[in-house]
């Protein structure tokens, strides 16, 4: 090791704001695995939201740099909460410490950045708990602009090494953004519908669950329930066409209000949707084994809190999603989702890296 560097500091920009008062909040010590933490109260960092679009003309290699606070020029907003003024705040901070220094050797890592995650989102989860703030999501190491800079003995950055075998700092940059390509057949597509459109509930659901992820055992439990939903309609609808008594098909699918005696998801997509749609989803091998996935995973989240991995997920969804089109293919066209427009085309975006 080396004992001259026993510092380092850790900044990651958090996805949420917290209104934190000048002055109010102390650090706050505390050991970890080794490390002594001390985290500072967080801050407003030097980035802007437009400098991590896409299409920001910013470098990537500098904006992890800008996860110092911003300049202290006055701040033309003003934010009161309780009647005290508020700042918005958007950069965590901590410092840990070793007796035993660390390297600043490329490989391994030291501190590792996979230890300094689990420190961040120990405290983003206590600060999620105390505040039952829901839109407080753990950190993503993948997601996330965060540098860890070494430390010397005050406190300062290390200069660059001229042998380039130190490193002064380990660092990531991202870019992201949610957006829709408005081709025009997206376009034309939009205003064939209704003026008077409402989307379904089921595919409203099955939309959040995308819009959960990276939240894995939500997106899960959601979309399992709206292929509940979609053939809990269905059912009803395909019933009152087919050859069975209404009674006896309410009866059936009801059981008095009886959920124990009620037929479950599987007996409802296989002999029940057969028996007045024609097919069971048990006749396509593929999604029928997407859906039994998407059940176990379902179940194992709603019942033990295990999660699917992640890389799985999406997967399960437009598993969910396809036998959704497989219940509605056997439905009156006017009762089925608009068609998706789906583009074949490539994409490119260029950015300065530095």
């Amino acid at each position: 090791m080396n004992p001259d560097c026993t510092a380092a500091r850790f900044r990651i920009r958090l996805p949420f704001f917290a209104a934190v008062r000048s002055g109010a909040l102390p650090a706050v010590s505390f050991d970890d695995d080794g490390l002594r933490v001390t985290v500072d109260p967080p801050y407003r960092g030097g980035l802007s939201q437009d400098d991590l679009l896409l299409d920001s003309p910013k470098p990537s290699k500098t904006t992890s740099h800008d996860l110092a606070p911003r300049s202290a020029t006055p701040w033309p907003r003003r934010m009161l909460v309780g009647d005290l003024p508020v700042e918005l705040c958007d950069v965590l901070q901590f410092k840990v410490e070793s007796a035993s220094g660390f390297d600043r050797l490329p490989e391994p890592e030291n501190p590792s950045i996979e230890h300094c995650f689990r420190i961040a989102n120990g405290i983003v989860s206590r600060l999620r708990a105390v505040t039952a703030a829901g839109f407080i999501r753990p950190l993503d190491p993948y997601r996330s602009l965060w540098e860890l800079s070494y430390l010397d003995a005050d406190g300062e950055e290390y200069a660059k090494d001229p042998t380039g075998r130190r490193l002064r700092a380990r660092a990531s940059s991202v870019r992201q953004a949610n957006f829709v390509t408005l081709e025009n057949a997206v376009w034309q597509r939009t205003f064939e519908l209704p003026s008077g459109f409402s989307p379904r509930p089921w595919d409203t659901v099955l939309l959040d669950a995308y819009g959960l992820l990276p939240d894995v055992g939500a997106a899960v439990v959601l979309a399992y329930a709206a292929i509940e939903m979609r053939i809990d309609d269905a059912l009803v609808s395909l019933g009152r066409t087919a050859s069975v008594s209404a009674t006896f098909w309410n009866w059936v699918l009801s059981r008095d209000d009886n959920f124990t005696k009620q037929p479950s998801i599987v007996e409802r997509l296989d002999v029940l949707l057969a028996e007045v749609g024609g097919r069971s989803l048990k006749d396509d091998p593929t999604l029928w084994q997407l859906f039994q996935r998407l059940r176990k995973a379902r179940n194992s989240y709603a019942h033990a809190g295990v999660e699917v991995d992640a890389g799985e997920v999406v997967d399960l969804l437009d598993g969910a999603r396809r036998a959704m089109d497989f219940i509605e293919a056997q439905l009156p066209e006017v009762e089925r989702r608009p068609e998706h427009v789906t583009l074949d085309a490539t994409m490119e975006i260029a950015f300065p890296f530095s």
